[in-house]
């Protein structure tokens, strides 16, 4: 008898420890406060110009500006585990110990700035696409922001000009 005991105790043991390693224990902990930015600018062409915000609860905010299939505000809401995985691959990325600018040696490319809060630690980074010491992560993080922002549903597939526009920068017209 006493050995049935101690074997149960002993898998109950080991099972509530095999339920602690799951992540879903020691990880999880409250959601983190998260703020991610990242903003669109003109070029010399037909470049998409607009600003998407995220927030550590999965509110989505757009602006599109110019060359973008739709114009204006547009919030949505995503899963908010997705805005936190995103966080944890910004981080992993190395997004916090990248340079501060990414100056263009060319001078018709966009420049693409993003922000970063995660926890109260911020980091701002203005890259131009034309710079080549830009670490090639930067990029991925971008199509990641795009991807978990839905932001293709307002930018489209491929921006065409609208009349008034010029330049690929935004135009005044409604």
């Amino acid at each position: 008898m006493r050995s049935t005991v101690g074997v149960i105790a002993a898998r109950l043991a080991l099972a509530i420890g095999v339920a602690g390693c799951t992540g879903k224990g020691a990880d999880a902990g409250p959601p983190r406060t998260v703020s991610i930015t990242m903003e669109r600018t003109p070029c010399y062409g037909s470049c998409p110009v607009y600003r998407i915000d995220l927030d550590g609860s999965g509110k989505v905010s757009y602006e599109g500006r110019g060359f973008v299939k739709e114009r204006g505000r547009r919030e949505v809401t995503v899963p908010a585990a997705e805005v936190q995985a995103l966080a944890k691959e910004i981080e992993s990325a190395g997004y916090f110990t990248f340079r501060d600018h990414y100056p263009p040696n060319a001078t018709d490319n966009p420049t693409v700035i993003t922000s970063v809060s995660i926890d109260g630690k911020t980091k701002r980074i203005e890259h131009n696409l034309s710079a080549r010491s830009a670490p090639a992560a930067l990029e991925a993080l971008y199509r990641r922001i795009d991807e978990v922002a839905g932001s293709r549903q307002w930018v489209g597939d491929s921006p065409t000009p609208r009349p008034g526009e010029k330049g690929g920068g935004p135009d005044t017209a409604p």
